[in-house]
């Protein structure tokens, strides 16, 4: 059974931000969970009236694990478009 759960652009783009961090510091995954409960209570300082926005981000271990595989497997299938578009030169130097 597959639910849909609604979620904004600027959420969505928040999990993958975060996500990307992650990754990108070899950050164990979980980490996600702490950010999760960090943003509130920064929400709560710096825009209170937006708390609730910051409640809805979802980003638990298995969240930032398939945002990250999504993530990898952009990156993998960019690189393979742009290496069919690579001009191949082969330089031959003369050994003695």
């Amino acid at each position: 059974m597959n639910i849909y759960i609604y979620m904004s652009a600027s959420n969505l783009e928040t999990i993958y931000d975060v996500s990307a961090l992650i990754a990108q510091r070899l950050k164990p995954f979980s980490d996600g969970e702490f950010v999760r409960d960090c943003l509130p209570a920064i929400a709560c300082i710096v825009c209170p009236e937006k708390k609730s926005l910051f409640e809805n981000i979802r980003l638990s271990r298995r969240t930032i694990t398939r945002r990250i595989e999504e993530l990898s497997a952009n990156v993998k299938s960019t690189l393979q478009e742009r290496a069919t578009q690579f001009s191949v030169s082969v330089l031959l130097f003369g050994f003695r």
